[in-house]
């Protein structure tokens, strides 16, 4: 998986290609945790070519969310397709954490 991190303005882009499952999140907790930390208006997951989700990533997606309320700021996902939209909506998580078709969707409904 690649991930890449954007700060702009107010809103921090955290955008994932590939997979996003257990060993990832093993990988990536870390670097994730501090840029959750990092202060934004809003934080967007860009998963637009993200290909595949697990239960771990469901986990970590759900635990940023948590760190972004407890920080008052807004937390949205953006962009998802395939078996990641189709996992956030059968786990009901789009009633909870805000979903949008694009990250300036996002953007424009969250600011």
């Amino acid at each position: 998986m690649e991930l890449t991190i954007d700060n702009a303005k107010g809103v921090q882009v955290l955008r994932f290609v590939g997979e996003l499952d257990a060993l990832e999140v093993q990988q990536r907790r870390s670097e994730l945790e501090e840029a959750i930390k990092h202060q934004a208006m809003l934080h967007v997951v860009d998963g637009s070519e993200m290909s595949l989700i697990d239960s771990s990533g469901i986990g970590l997606l759900v635990y940023l969310y948590k760190a972004a309320v407890a920080a008052n700021t807004k937390f949205a996902l953006a962009g998802l397709n395939g078996q990641p939209a189709d996992m956030i909506r059968f786990l009901k998580i789009d009633k909870r954490i805000p979903v949008y078709d694009s990250v300036g969707e996002a953007r424009d409904a969250q600011l």
